[in-house]
């Protein structure tokens, strides 16, 4: 897979068959093959494309809600009519989190800006954290980060408890709902780890 950073095509190393994924068929989802026959996991409701360009990990591989089959013939009608999600392919996980000294996890977030310490093989940088043997460090707390919660800033004080009872999402503590976003994060990278990657929406949604 390609991405064109600062007009440069940077490639991504995706293919599953070097990693010998174990990849398994559950009630959750099920398996189906590239055009290059790497395995795709695909969820139980959805179906991977048959059209070129839409079938190979390396180019992006779609699928689309519903079971029948998207080929040359009927895709400009499932493009308009069915919901799709493109497969990223995430072959080491620790490019995504780090362990602090405290044995925390954080997300690795990153610029794609030119800069001294660009790294032209990725196209990208650190952003608010750097990495020494193993443990991972949060350049400003009050900077980008996650997983955490935002309760002020320097100019407004928020009663984010207050918030979140009349939100009713579950949690009623900033406390709670920092457990819960770390809770979800976790999971997250289990089953990125898991099945060598996640599915976003094809196309960005404007509301």
């Amino acid at each position: 897979m390609y991405f064109n950073i600062k007009g440069k095509d940077v490639a991504i190393k995706s293919s599953l068959k070097e990693y010998n994924l174990e990849l398994e068929e559950n009630e959750h989802m099920h398996l189906e093959e590239d055009s290059t026959g790497d395995k795709i996991p695909v969820p139980n409701g959805y179906v991977g494309s048959k059209v070129a360009g839409e079938n190979e990990i390396d180019t992006g591989y779609v699928i689309y809600e519903g079971e029948g089959e998207v080929n040359d013939e009927n895709v400009e009608e499932a493009q308009k009519t069915r919901k799709q999600y493109v497969w990223i392919p995430v072959l080491d996980v620790s490019t995504m989190y780090g362990i602090d000294e405290n044995g925390k996890k954080w997300g690795k977030t990153y610029s794609f800006a030119v800069s001294s310490n660009y790294d032209e093989s990725t196209g990208a940088i650190p952003l608010n954290w750097s990495e020494n043997n193993g443990i991972m460090k949060i350049e400003d707390k009050t900077g980008y980060r996650e997983p955490d919660i935002v309760t002020n800033n320097e100019n407004t004080q928020y009663d984010m408890d207050s918030k979140l009872k009349n939100l009713e999402i579950g949690e009623e503590t900033t406390h709670e709902f920092l457990i819960q976003l770390e809770r979800d994060f976790n999971n997250m990278l289990e089953s990125v780890e898991k099945y060598g990657g996640f599915y976003i929406g094809r196309y960005e949604t404007v509301i």
